[in-house]
């Protein structure tokens, strides 16, 4: 049986017990990873291919995140810009390195700022989903509105990271940093 079908089982025991459970929050993750890879397309590191692995495109959990798992799901038989897709998970600050993106976990608050000058002047597309994340120095950060998965860019720490955006991107995302 499918992993999908696993999940609404869980969901229907979960209200049967009274508790509040939408597909919406299911497919949350999954409709995440996919946004993911979307986000590698817009952004091209062709400019630091010394800096990375030429073999996979490396994304790295840092922290716990229902999105792992998603990602590892979702990337199974996949490629992003040609290359069998890896992903990681991180528990150590000093392991971030030769990586394309890295999603930092909601549970990483005490150690972002660490994270974020590990990662600052790096072409390394830092993601998360925790309110506030994308003012403290994350490129690019999910957020719900109206029931709708939405994010912002951190123009100014793209433009530290050195990762050539397309402009595209930015016509979607509500803008944060200083522009």
């Amino acid at each position: 049986m499918s992993r999908t079908f696993y999940k609404y089982i869980v969901c229907l025991i979960v209200l049967l017990q009274g508790m509040v459970c939408s597909a919406q929050s299911i497919d949350e993750y999954q409709m995440k990873a996919g946004y993911i890879g979307k986000f590698a397309n817009y952004i091209d590191w062709s400019g630091h291919s010394e800096d990375y692995n030429s073999e996979f495109f490396i994304i790295s959990i840092i922290g716990n995140s229902p999105i792992e798992q998603a990602l590892r799901d979702f990337y199974m038989n996949q490629k992003i810009n040609d290359k069998p897709v890896k992903i990681l998970s991180i528990n150590d600050i000093t392991l971030i390195s030769k990586i394309n993106i890295l999603f930092i976990a909601p549970d990483n608050e005490q150690n972002l700022d660490q994270i974020i000058r590990k990662t600052e002047f790096k072409p390394i597309l830092t993601v998360s989903d925790a309110s506030g994340f994308s003012q403290y120095g994350v490129l690019i950060n999910f957020y719900i509105d109206n029931n709708t998965i939405r994010f912002e860019i951190n123009k100014t720490m793209v433009e530290k990271a050195d990762l050539e955006m397309n402009s595209l991107l930015y016509r979607v995302a509500k803008i944060t940093g200083n522009e």
